[in-house]
């Protein structure tokens, strides 16, 4: 259904839908616009392929190595917080940040200007299912 005031919107409107039933192999979408009058539109096709994602995972982390910043892609399986930290490889926690994610790919970055050069693990963990995702990096000086 519409989310304008009588079906008529003189600006964009966004729509979400979970598939609760994702195939998975490959998955097809398409949606139909209907109007008020009956007639309606096709969109493109949407092809999704893989599974649905069943843990948080770190997919990607770059630049590697890093001088200023690092940029990751998150993939979670739930719209939840996570606690995101980066520990020296003795394990000393040198910085910790709490972030929202969507179900999903999500993608943030975060400042590492002021930590010293050397090699670094940055992990993700799950605040619903207290699982993590773990990835290591180096800070170029």
């Amino acid at each position: 259904n519409s989310k304008a005031d009588n079906g008529y919107s003189s600006h964009i409107l966004n729509y979400n839908f979970v598939d609760d039933k994702l195939n998975a192999n490959t998955n097809y979408y398409r949606l139909r616009q209907i109007d008020l009058d009956s007639k309606f539109k096709l969109s493109n096709v949407v092809i999704i392929k893989g599974e649905r994602i069943s843990n948080i995972k770190i997919s990607s982390l770059y630049p590697n190595p890093a001088h200023d910043k690092v940029s990751l892609t998150i993939e979670s399986p739930f719209s939840e917080s996570v606690i995101i930290s980066i520990s020296d490889i003795y394990g000393k926690q040198m910085m910790q940040e709490k972030m929202n994610v969507e179900v999903g790919t999500n993608l943030t970055s975060l400042n590492i200007n002021k930590l010293a050069a050397g090699t670094y693990l940055l992990k993700i963990t799950s605040n619903k299912s207290n699982e993590a995702s773990m990835l290591k990096f180096i800070k170029s000086k």
